[in-house]
């Protein structure tokens, strides 16, 4: 089911970046979800024909089991000879295994440093909570009653 949704994603990413170039004024950014499958090497490929700056990015927000992450694309400076249209027919096919080979990938990792809803943790096992209630509420207890 997996191999379906990336494909599925990665062809609205080829829609969106057709659009894209229809309006985006040179310099420009475009963001996009993809799916951090067996072809997102492509995807980037093909979007570095477009851009200065291409970075995958998985914000915190996303737990780590899921394929998702983001592509973060500045700086559109399209190829001299491209002509932006609907009718052009970017495909991912275009990128050719040669290009692919050792191809780095930057990659940022963004979001405050918080739990991730998918691991388990160790309980601080210093004091049972009960234990450290009942402690409060002792020291309370001695607090009011020497008034």
């Amino acid at each position: 089911m997996h191999d379906v949704d990336e494909y599925v994603q990665h062809e609205l990413v080829l829609s969106a970046v057709k659009i894209t170039t229809c309006v985006l004024r040179k310099g420009g950014s475009f963001v996009a979800k993809v799916f951090r499958g067996k072809n997102v090497v492509k995807v980037i490929r093909l979007l570095d024909r477009f851009f200065k700056s291409v970075i995958m990015s998985k914000p915190k927000a996303c737990r780590n089991s899921s394929m998702e992450g983001f592509v973060v694309c500045q700086g559109y400076d399209p190829p001299k000879d491209y002509v932006p249209s609907m009718a052009t027919n970017l495909r991912f096919d275009d990128v050719k295994a040669i290009d692919l080979i050792d191809y780095p990938i930057k990659f940022q990792h963004c979001g405050p440093h918080t739990w991730d809803s998918d691991q388990s943790y160790p309980l601080n096992k210093s004091k049972p909570p009960a234990a450290e209630e009942k402690g409060r509420a002792a020291a309370g207890a001695a607090g009011a009653g020497g008034a």
